[in-house]
Protein backbone atom coordinates (compact mmCIF):
# COMPACT_ATOMS: atom_id res chain seq x y z
CA UNK A 1 0.00 0.00 0.00
CA UNK A 2 1.49 3.23 -1.02
CA UNK A 3 0.41 6.61 0.33
CA UNK A 4 0.80 9.61 -1.87
CA UNK A 5 1.31 12.65 0.32
CA UNK A 6 1.28 15.97 -1.46
CA UNK A 7 2.45 19.16 0.12
CA UNK A 8 1.93 22.72 -1.06
CA UNK A 9 -0.67 25.41 -1.24
CA UNK A 10 -3.75 25.68 -3.26
CA UNK A 11 -4.45 28.55 -5.58
CA UNK A 12 -7.17 29.83 -3.23
CA UNK A 13 -4.76 29.92 -0.28
CA UNK A 14 -2.19 31.76 -2.38
CA UNK A 15 -4.74 34.40 -3.47
CA UNK A 16 -5.81 34.95 0.17
CA UNK A 17 -2.20 35.43 1.31
CA UNK A 18 -1.54 37.92 -1.50
CA UNK A 19 -4.70 39.86 -0.65
CA UNK A 20 -3.79 40.05 3.06
CA UNK A 21 -0.25 41.22 2.22
CA UNK A 22 -1.64 43.85 -0.17
CA UNK A 23 -4.02 45.24 2.45
CA UNK A 24 -1.24 45.31 5.06
CA UNK A 25 1.16 47.08 2.70
CA UNK A 26 -1.47 49.67 1.73
CA UNK A 27 -2.19 50.41 5.40
CA UNK A 28 1.50 50.79 6.27
CA UNK A 29 2.26 52.99 3.25
CA UNK A 30 -0.76 55.19 4.01
CA UNK A 31 0.49 55.71 7.56
CA UNK A 32 4.01 56.51 6.36
CA UNK A 33 2.64 59.05 3.87
CA UNK A 34 0.58 60.78 6.58
CA UNK A 35 3.60 60.99 8.90
CA UNK A 36 5.78 62.36 6.10
CA UNK A 37 3.19 65.04 5.23
CA UNK A 38 2.84 66.07 8.89
CA UNK A 39 6.63 66.30 9.17
CA UNK A 40 6.80 68.54 6.10
CA UNK A 41 4.07 70.83 7.45
CA UNK A 42 5.90 71.03 10.78
CA UNK A 43 9.13 71.99 9.00
CA UNK A 44 7.34 74.78 7.13
CA UNK A 45 5.85 76.07 10.41
CA UNK A 46 9.27 76.04 12.08
CA UNK A 47 10.83 77.92 9.18
CA UNK A 48 8.00 80.48 9.26
CA UNK A 49 8.56 81.04 12.98
CA UNK A 50 12.29 81.56 12.40
CA UNK A 51 11.63 84.00 9.54
CA UNK A 52 9.17 85.95 11.72
CA UNK A 53 11.61 86.02 14.63
CA UNK A 54 14.34 87.35 12.33
CA UNK A 55 12.14 90.17 11.07
CA UNK A 56 11.01 91.00 14.63
CA UNK A 57 14.60 91.05 15.88
CA UNK A 58 15.55 93.44 13.09
CA UNK A 59 12.65 95.78 13.91
CA UNK A 60 13.28 95.73 17.66
CA UNK A 61 16.90 96.74 17.02
CA UNK A 62 15.69 100.00 15.44
CA UNK A 63 14.98 103.21 17.28
CA UNK A 64 11.56 103.95 18.78
CA UNK A 65 11.68 107.59 17.65
CA UNK A 66 12.75 108.60 14.16
CA UNK A 67 16.40 109.72 14.57
CA UNK A 68 16.67 111.70 11.33
CA UNK A 69 13.21 113.27 11.29
CA UNK A 70 12.39 111.73 7.90
CA UNK A 71 9.08 109.94 8.35
CA UNK A 72 8.40 106.81 6.36
CA UNK A 73 11.59 105.87 4.57
CA UNK A 74 10.57 103.71 1.62
CA UNK A 75 13.71 101.65 1.06
CA UNK A 76 14.23 98.91 3.62
CA UNK A 77 17.96 99.51 3.85
CA UNK A 78 17.16 103.07 4.99
CA UNK A 79 14.64 102.10 7.69
CA UNK A 80 15.93 103.68 10.90
CA UNK A 81 12.96 103.39 13.26
CA UNK A 82 10.36 100.72 14.00
CA UNK A 83 7.47 102.67 12.46
CA UNK A 84 9.18 102.58 9.05
CA UNK A 85 8.37 98.85 8.92
CA UNK A 86 4.61 99.35 9.26
CA UNK A 87 2.90 98.00 6.15
CA UNK A 88 5.98 96.13 4.91
CA UNK A 89 4.90 93.27 2.64
CA UNK A 90 7.57 90.98 1.28
CA UNK A 91 6.87 88.25 -1.26
CA UNK A 92 9.73 85.99 -0.27
CA UNK A 93 11.79 86.49 2.88
CA UNK A 94 14.47 89.16 2.61
CA UNK A 95 17.48 90.22 4.63
CA UNK A 96 17.93 93.59 6.31
CA UNK A 97 19.19 95.19 3.11
CA UNK A 98 16.20 93.89 1.15
CA UNK A 99 18.04 91.10 -0.65
CA UNK A 100 16.16 87.80 -1.11
CA UNK A 101 17.05 84.92 1.22
CA UNK A 102 17.73 81.69 -0.67
CA UNK A 103 15.24 78.90 -0.06
CA UNK A 104 12.61 81.22 1.44
CA UNK A 105 11.14 82.63 -1.77
CA UNK A 106 7.72 81.01 -1.19
CA UNK A 107 7.12 82.73 2.18
CA UNK A 108 5.08 85.95 2.43
CA UNK A 109 5.76 88.44 5.22
CA UNK A 110 3.49 91.25 6.41
CA UNK A 111 4.44 93.66 9.21
CA UNK A 112 2.14 95.80 11.33
CA UNK A 113 3.45 98.38 13.82
CA UNK A 114 0.98 100.32 15.95
CA UNK A 115 0.82 102.17 19.28
CA UNK A 116 -0.53 100.07 22.15
CA UNK A 117 -1.82 100.61 25.66
CA UNK A 118 -1.50 96.93 26.58
CA UNK A 119 1.57 97.46 28.75
CA UNK A 120 0.62 98.49 32.30
CA UNK A 121 2.01 101.86 33.31
CA UNK A 122 3.24 102.76 29.83
CA UNK A 123 1.07 105.12 27.77
CA UNK A 124 0.36 104.21 24.14
CA UNK A 125 2.51 107.11 22.90
CA UNK A 126 5.53 105.34 24.44
CA UNK A 127 4.79 101.74 23.37
CA UNK A 128 4.55 99.98 20.02
CA UNK A 129 3.09 96.56 19.26
CA UNK A 130 4.88 94.84 16.37
CA UNK A 131 3.29 91.87 14.60
CA UNK A 132 5.09 89.94 11.88
CA UNK A 133 2.79 87.59 9.99
CA UNK A 134 4.49 84.91 7.92
CA UNK A 135 2.51 82.81 5.44
CA UNK A 136 4.37 79.61 4.61
CA UNK A 137 4.17 77.72 1.28
CA UNK A 138 1.29 75.57 2.61
CA UNK A 139 -0.79 78.71 3.29
CA UNK A 140 -0.51 78.40 7.09
CA UNK A 141 0.03 81.66 8.94
CA UNK A 142 2.39 82.23 11.84
CA UNK A 143 2.38 85.49 13.80
CA UNK A 144 5.39 86.57 15.83
CA UNK A 145 4.87 89.66 17.96
CA UNK A 146 6.66 91.91 20.39
CA UNK A 147 6.71 95.31 22.02
CA UNK A 148 9.08 98.25 21.73
CA UNK A 149 8.98 101.04 24.29
CA UNK A 150 10.51 104.47 24.29
CA UNK A 151 13.46 104.64 26.68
Amino acid sequence: MSTNLQRGVTLVELVIVIAVLGITAATILGSVAAVAKAGGDNLAAQRAARVGAGYLEEILARSFADPDGVVGETVRGAFDDARDYDGLNDAGARGQRGLPLAGLEAFRIAVQVRPTNQLPGIPAVHALRIDVQVTDPTGARTVVGGYLTQR
